[in-house]
């Protein structure tokens, strides 16, 4: 028969890629026909993922222990599990040959077991030893390759005679964690004739020079067990070694799992999924800052002064914005207790003061999971009103709360199997958690007042510039149409005094003018004052005016020929104006297009100037053009341009009123792009926060409340 040892170090070498090419065959060879051998190379395999688990914590644990979710935590000292606790100083000891004695040598067993008995189970001789030599008087972590983590705690051990141990030390750990490897062991799960579900079983043996030492029952050892879920109802039961080399599992206690503090800020206390969702809607989930500010900002909702005048029915059938204020009064009728947690609690207790309690913890951390589900801010009271006792017993509390009829009842059952894992608590002193409770009621209602004021201040400045750039566009409004009346007045007289000239009849007649006072006469016979309506007709349309006189046959010729104009990559702009400056008008004409293509009609009485200014956010782009002729002019490329520079260009561009219209109107339209960002931003914010009121009210979605 192979020798175990041989095997085990070939199959090492096997796996390290350490035999020749021909060995390597052979053995791959005896792989496939050997199915107890396919079975020892994959157990090997486990083995050494997990040296190099392992080899990971050590450098991790060179600055303190860090504890991971999903992993069930135990102490061992007199009378089996109690409080896991922080170990302030760790080393980590890893297996090496210059102790003076092995009590252990592979899978040899010393003469005695740890009770100082001869008899050895099945188990111990089949699995091998991990040694770990340490100093008694140091706090010390050890690695398993199993993944296990055990730290031991200084004078953690007792000699025959009751005394703490000092110096070098030999602990000993033999550990079967999958089903595997317990049953290669030759392991059963039987506590007398019932069948029981292993999380996984392991062996501690600890001596000094060959003697077995005691665990010291005022400190013990805590150990971290990997495991994939943490079931609840588990219990630790102690090996009884048989006389025909099994093991029963007796005595069975409860796992008082104590806390582990960690990082408050690592922990997640947002609503479930919502950074998830924020990554959907577009921005930088990463950045805590803006995170934060958005979840935080939905305090305002919370604020007891507002009125609530109207019931929920009508919540239902109303759409308004997440700042309304009757909006926030709508909700405020359906009882914020039961409809959401206040994002100014969770502010609260997010930050160092709450460092080293039970809410820095991973267990609180999926509590606060279901917390945010129920929306009722009483069971979020109860975990953080009751820092000093076990979380399983504030579990058990929340899950009477939810289930009394004050709240939905939808979570009970959760919150009751999170009690049966028996979580326990992180020491700390009564008076300290009487500081906090004080802290976190003033701190939440600090937030909410703060995070309402700012909130009132914001959207009130907003209101405000919401109605100064309102006035704003009113009074462009009038300009443009004031100014395209003197145009029409102006290119109206033009025409008329041209017209009478062509005809031969006075031209020194007062120009018509829509300001002018006039008589009402009725005139009864055709004469030359039929001039006055065509020409109207002619500039209204921008058509030629061709009239012959009735009685003296002269005719009365105005030309409007056509003119256009292409702007190339226009699609590229977010803004594009194009304009026509007539030498014998005040103002301007801008035109109307699209797709970068525009056109008019052109007074052959008058000499026109082109000017296009184009916008890609704030930065300008400017052409322009002298002695506009009737044409096609294609393609016009526009070339960017300073403010300053445009100012200067708009201004010598025509007359000095055309100029000063033409910075006036450029002046505008640089305030409305900045003006619409700022409504654009506002407008997302609003969507966004809207999106938030699922997250925040639960019961927005359980109700179909959009």
């Amino acid at each position: 028969m192979r020798s175990e040892l041989e095997l085990i170090e070939k199959i090492e070498r096997y796996l390290k890629g350490q035999l020749s090419a021909t060995d390597r065959e052979a053995f791959e060879e005896q792989i496939r026909k050997d199915p107890s051998l396919r079975e020892e190379v994959a157990l090997q395999q486990e083995v050494m993922k997990g040296l190099e688990r392992a080899a990971l914590k050590q450098k991790v644990q060179q600055a303190g222990i860090r504890f991971r979710r999903g992993r069930n935590f135990m102490k061992w000292g007199s009378i089996g599990l109690g409080v896991l606790i922080i170990i302030a100083t760790v080393t980590y000891y890893k297996s090496r040959t210059d102790y003076p004695q092995r009590s252990y040598e592979g899978k040899t067993l010393p003469a005695t077991n740890e009770l100082g008995e001869r008899n050895w189970a099945d188990g111990d001789r089949n699995l091998p030893a991990q040694v770990f030599f340490l100093d008694a008087g140091s706090d010390t972590v050890i690695g398993t390759r199993g993944g296990m983590v055990l730290s031991v705690p200084a004078n953690g051990f007792l000699d025959k005679d009751g005394q703490p141990v000092k110096g070098k030390m030999e602990l000993v750990v033999k550990e079967a964690l999958t089903p595997a490897s317990i049953i290669k062991a030759g392991l059963s799960s039987r506590s007398g004739d019932q069948l029981l579900e292993s999380g996984g079983m392991f062996f501690v043996d600890a001596r000094k020079d060959g003697k077995t030492l005691k665990i010291n029952p005022a400190n013990g050892i805590y150990a971290e067990v990997p495991t994939d879920t943490i079931k609840a109802g588990m219990q630790l039961f102690n090996g009884r070694r048989m006389p025909d080399g099994t093991i029963d599992w007796v005595n069975p206690g409860p796992l008082e799992h104590d806390l582990v503090a960690v990082d408050i800020h690592l922990l997640d206390f947002y609503p479930p999924h919502y950074l998830d969702s924020v990554s959907k809607w577009g921005y930088d989930a990463r950045n805590k800052v803006f995170t934060d500010s958005l979840y935080f900002s939905a305090a305002a909702y919370f604020q007891e002064d507002f009125p609530s005048e109207t019931n929920e029915a009508s919540l239902r059938e109303d759409s308004v914005r997440p700042n309304d204020r009757s909006y926030i009064a709508r909700l405020n009728t359906m009882g914020f207790g039961k409809c959401g947690i206040n994002p100014a609690k969770i502010k609260a207790i997010w930050n160092n003061s709450f460092q080293n309690t039970l809410l820095s913890t991973r267990e609180f951390e999926e509590r606060i999971s279901l917390i945010h589900r129920t929306g009722y801010n009483r069971i979020l009271d109860l975990y953080i009103n009751n820092l000093d006792k076990d979380l399983s017993s504030i579990d058990s509390m929340a899950a009477e709360l939810e289930s009394s009829g004050e709240a939905p009842g939808k979570f009970t059952e959760q919150f009751r199997a999170f009690a049966s894992r028996r979580d326990g608590k992180i020491k700390n002193g009564n008076k300290q958690f009487d500081k906090l409770r004080e802290y976190y009621q003033m701190k939440a209602k600090a937030f909410t007042e703060a995070i309402s004021k700012t909130q009132n201040e914001f959207w009130g400045k907003q209101a405000e510039m919401d109605r100064s750039a309102t006035a704003r566009q009113m009074e462009h409004k009038m300009d443009s149409f004031n100014r395209i009346n003197k145009n029409f007045e102006e290119e109206f007289s033009l025409n008329l005094k041209d017209a009478y000239r062509q005809l031969g009849y006075d031209t020194t007649i007062r120009p018509w003018s829509w300001n002018t006072p006039i008589y009402s006469v009725k005139v009864l016979n055709t004469g030359w004052c039929n001039v006055d309506r065509y020409v109207d007709e002619s500039v209204l349309t921008r058509t030629t005016l061709d009239y012959t006189d009735p009685r003296n046959g002269k005719k009365a010729v105005i030309q409007y020929l056509p003119v256009s104009f292409r702007v190339e990559f226009s699609k590229g702009y977010d803004r594009l104006y194009v304009y026509l400056l007539p030498d014998k008008l005040s103002s301007f004409m801008r035109l109307g297009g699209e797709n970068g293509n525009y056109s008019e009609k052109l007074n052959a009485l008058m000499k026109y100037k082109l000017v296009c200014v184009g916008y890609k956010e704030e930065q300008a782009f400017f052409y322009s053009l002298d002695d506009v002729l009737p044409k096609d002019y294609s393609p016009i490329a526009l070339t960017p341009i300073g403010k300053d520079q445009l100012d200067r260009e708009l201004n010598k561009a025509g007359s000095s009123m055309q100029g000063l219209d033409l910075q006036k109107e450029n002046s505008f339209f640089q305030f409305e792009i900045k003006d619409q960002k700022r409504q654009d931003k506002n407008h997302a914010l609003l969507e966004l926060k809207e999106k938030m009121l699922m997250f925040i009210f639960p019961c927005l979605v359980s109700r179909n409340i959009k």
